[in-house]
């Protein structure tokens, strides 16, 4: 069992990263206003941020969650 929890700890640690990744990515895209954004990463951008914010957030990931939904709005147009 302690190996599956190692694993667990593992999994959600990439997870944060791949999520922060994918934050940084749209800070940097939205800076340039999504200039020349090629459809394929806009639509990847769009798949990877529908599920949405998950419930239980602090107040800080709540004010970062409402950035990334400005940036999406900002996208998308």
């Amino acid at each position: 069992m302690v190996g599956d929890t190692e694993e667990s700890e593992n999994t959600e640690q990439m997870s944060h990263r791949v999520t922060e990744a994918q934050r940084q990515l749209l800070e940097k895209l939205a800076d340039r206003r999504f200039a020349n954004l090629p459809r394929a990463l806009h639509a990847n951008i769009a798949a990877y941020y529908a599920r949405g914010a998950p419930a239980g957030m602090s107040r800080s990931e709540r004010k970062r969650a409402d950035q990334i939904q400005q940036w999406l709005v900002a996208m998308s147009r």
